[in-house]
């Protein structure tokens, strides 16, 4: 099977492990990072991991941050992703079972890695109940997915995204019409940190100064 995983800096110890074991048991691992433990911004290694679970590229996903619940707020906002947060293997054999739930998220601040190895070898193991109304629960759930999310198709690479909330909080700090499109929900969908300045262009059609374009360190 094709897992994604990512962290931030409070997972990568027990994300490594968990990996090491998925790798012996002969399952491909895509890492998405991060890879050491320096603070660093969950949603710029969740948003992309969760991107592969949502379009098809890996099967599931296990993600990893200090509690957990960061990291499952992000992933449901992709349609096509169910993510849990599992805290011992009962959560972690009921969230497969009545809920086929594709990513699973784990606190490495608040799990140890014994007792994280035993959720996630549970969760691996565990397949769907097939009874009727397990499987009606899950078409329901599935069907407000399908109505209340936007198709993988459709969601933006990592820098569209950073540039759309940059833009749109750039207009709203100096009193200016946002450019078509930025109160869609590419901008409200993930909080990130933009770390790449913004061209030219797209500053100009937000309609901003030479001076506002310097204050906001965009090139």
């Amino acid at each position: 099977m094709r897992i994604a995983m990512a962290n931030d800096h409070a997972g990568t110890r027990l994300k490594n492990e968990i990996k090491a074991w998925l790798e012996s048991e002969g399952h491909e691992v895509v890492d998405f990072g991060t890879y050491d433990e320096e603070g660093c911004d969950l949603s710029d290694f969740i948003y992309p991991a969760s991107k592969a679970v949502a379009t098809g590229d890996c099967e599931r996903g296990i993600f990893v941050d200090g509690v957990g619940y960061g990291s499952a707020m992000i992933a449901n906002k992709f349609r096509g992703v169910f993510a849990c947060v599992c805290q011992d293997p009962v959560c972690a054999e009921l969230a497969r079972q009545h809920n086929d739930a594709n990513v699973l998220c784990i606190g490495g601040k608040i799990i140890g890695p014994v007792l994280a190895m035993a959720i996630a070898k549970t969760w691996m193991a565990t397949e769907p109940l097939t009874a009727e109304r397990y499987a009606n629960r899950r078409r329901t759930v599935a069907a407000i997915d399908e109505e209340r999310t936007v198709a993988p198709s459709h969601l933006p690479d990592k820098r569209s995204l950073i540039l759309s909330a940059r833009l749109c909080t750039a207009s709203r700090q100096h009193g200016l019409a946002p450019y078509p499109g930025a109160k869609s929900w590419v901008v409200r969908a993930v909080t990130v940190d933009c770390v790449a300045p913004i061209p030219a262009n797209l500053v100009m059609i937000a309609g901003m100064t030479l001076k506002t374009r310097r204050n906001l360190n965009i090139k």
